[in-house]
């Protein structure tokens, strides 16, 4: 039988590409990433849903502005407590864990117009910053050890996605907006659990307002719709491709004869934590100094976030709440766009000098946002700058 020489070019291709031999074995990780991405741009949603309602849900509830604003207060404070459960992934099954919370921002999220007090909006609100900040805890964390020295492009790509959600809740939204009406009556809303309506308020108006709920289930629904997805989709891949977190730095770290019994050998510990190294800046006073700069920037953040658009809607402008919805996710698609150009800033700038002159543009976008109360130009080329700054850091 005639003998055939097996050519270089035969060998590669019967060992496959590298690329493809590579993404063949970590199938499951690649998985998992694009849920990441897919649960970060409905957690974008999620977050942004509540912000251009405002308005609306003061006439639903029959109250002022002053309360239903404080759903940002208990969104807060579950995000806070949410915080704290974080960590559950230590002690139970981290999937579980995040499917539970996933699940719990989705029901709450739904239920949001439907609310029949103010009480029941602000578990709604809670229910939301438990979810948002179980979800934003593990993520970050979880990414970085699947993908570890390879995870800085998939960080970026993760944040992309969040700023997507940002864009598309607005534009959901848009068409289902009443805003403010600039109606004469008042509201007596002296107690949070016990308001009235005022008496100049007809029967036609109430019905109004009964319109303005049913036209904000549509979009939340749309929105639980798409943020339920997320904690299906992990359940099928604990169900059949459970993930398994890799071996601790300890045990793969390589390994040194005890001074005290030779037969012994334990592995080198890891270098010590950034913070706990000695450099320029002491240990204490970086810290408290990174808390000052991230409180301004939560500040910043919430601000244009949670009230950008009521403050439209109420300037000297008096922006309709469509309006104020569009500008709204015009700062978000900047946000987007800056993620990306973070990327190659990354490239010709240390994280401190990044930090510095974000931090700058920031001061002076917050007072460009105060001075374009009374421009339109002026408000909006300050969103983007807001956006592209706030968002980026």
């Amino acid at each position: 039988m005639p003998s055939y020489d097996v050519s270089p070019m035969d060998e590669k291709l019967k060992a496959g590409h590298p690329m493809v031999n590579k993404l063949a074995n970590n199938w499951p990780k690649c998985v998992y990433t694009a849920i990441f991405v897919y649960t970060h741009i409905a957690f974008g949603m999620t977050i942004t849903m509540y912000p251009p309602i405002m308005v609306d849900m003061k006439y639903i509830l029959h109250t002022s502005i002053r309360y239903v604003s404080l759903y940002t207060t208990f969104l807060s404070a579950g995000y806070m407590l949410g915080t704290v459960f974080g960590y559950l992934y230590e002690y139970i099954n981290r999937q579980l864990t995040a499917i539970v919370f996933l699940t719990l921002m989705t029901v709450g999220s739904a239920l949001t117009p439907l609310s029949p007090d103010l009480w029941s909006l602000y578990a709604c609100a809670f229910a939301i910053g438990m979810g948002a900040a179980v979800w934003n805890t593990m993520a970050n964390v979880w990414l970085i050890e699947m993908w570890a020295n390879h995870s800085s492009p998939l960080l970026q790509l993760l944040h992309c996605g969040f700023g997507a959600g940002t864009i598309i809740s607005p534009l959901i939204l848009k068409s289902h907006l009443v805003g403010e009406t600039r109606y004469h009556g008042t509201v007596d809303n002296s107690t949070v659990s016990n308001y009235t309506m005022d008496g100049n308020y007809s029967q036609g108006l109430e019905k109004e307002f009964n319109e303005r709920r049913l036209g904000l289930v549509i979009p939340f629904q749309i929105n639980a719709a798409i943020q339920i997805l997320s904690p299906i989709a992990m359940l099928i891949m604990f169900v059949f491709k459970r993930y398994e977190p890799p071996p601790s730095p300890l045990s793969s770290a390589p390994a040194v004869l005890d001074t005290n019994d030779n037969n012994v050998t334990k592995p080198v510990p890891p270098s010590g934590k950034l913070l706990d190294r000695s450099g320029v800046w002491p240990r204490r006073w970086s810290i408290a100094l990174f808390c000052v700069w991230l409180s301004a920037y939560c500040v910043a953040e919430n601000t244009l976030m949670g009230f950008g658009a009521t403050y439209f809607q109420f300037c000297p402008l008096r922006l309709t709440a469509q309006e104020a919805a569009q500008l709204l996710s015009t700062a978000a698609i900047a946000f987007t766009a800056g993620r990306g150009l973070s990327v190659l800033t990354a490239i010709y700038f240390k994280p401190q000098q990044m930090i510095g002159y974000h931090f700058v543009l920031l001061m002076i976008s917050v007072v460009a946002l105060y001075a374009g109360q009374y421009n339109l130009n002026v408000l909006r080329v300050s969103t983007v700058m807001a956006g592209l700054v706030i968002f980026k850091i």
